[in-house]
């Protein structure tokens, strides 16, 4: 979570934008469009219907964010820069999940796709 102040500030803030603009609508996308979710739209002790205009909305979101993840990164190791931190763990869920609604990083997103390669090879991606 960072070894300085600054660190975990900027760490905190990058989770919390890649849970909010990334999490949030892969959930969106994938909760009300994958079959085995029919019925479960939404967590939860009530059960809720899918809305497939929510899953449409959702893909279009986690295409915009994904637009976005060169940006994020750009030329640092990692997310907030030379640390590993839970913001790459989060990012690095939303690229994979991706995968799941058929949407994946820009092919000009050079930098995103060096970082993804670094860390989906760590052993903690491999579980």
């Amino acid at each position: 979570m960072g070894r300085t102040d600054y660190e975990k500030g900027k760490i905190a803030d990058l989770q919390w934008r890649i849970e909010m603009e990334g999490l949030m609508a892969m959930s969106e996308a994938l909760r009300n469009s994958a079959p085995r979710m029919a019925g479960r739209a939404l967590t939860g002790p009530v059960n809720y219907e899918q809305i497939p205009a929510l899953a449409e909305r959702g893909k279009q979101r986690v295409q915009r964010f994904l637009e976005g993840v060169e940006k994020l990164v750009g030329s640092n190791q990692f997310v907030a820069g030379d640390i590993y931190s839970v913001a790459d763990i989060d990012l690095l869920v939303v690229i994979d999940f991706a995968n799941w609604i058929k949407l994946e990083l820009p092919d000009s997103a050079k930098n995103a796709k060096r970082w993804y390669a670094a860390v989906s090879q760590r052993p903690s991606a491999k579980l």
